[in-house]
């Protein structure tokens, strides 16, 4: 039995990248499988199958499940592409 997940992350604020990617791998895919992340302008929506069913709490408090690394990579990407559009401070290291 295939369970499928669709995990919605609502933004704060508007982002810069509309769009949306297909093919996402994942850890331990099955060959063939993977996600679709859509970026909207104040949201985030993972569409995911899995085998395993899980519950809120393994999804989002196991970080080697393949749906929390999914979250990060979508979150990454965002912050990266939304990068264009401002101007960074500047890092601060503390030695």
């Amino acid at each position: 039995m295939v369970n499928q997940y669709k995990i919605c992350i609502h933004l704060a604020r508007s982002n810069a990248f509309v769009g949306r990617i297909e093919n996402v791998p994942f850890v331990s895919a099955p060959a063939g499988e993977s996600d679709t992340i859509i970026y909207t302008k104040q949201k985030i929506t993972i569409l995911a199958k899995r085998a395993t069913k899980f519950t809120a709490d393994q999804i989002l408090y196991n970080s080697r499940n393949s749906l929390y690394i999914q979250i990060l990579k979508s979150l990454i990407y965002l912050y990266v592409a939304n990068q264009s559009r401002k101007t960074l401070p500047p890092t601060v290291f503390l030695v």
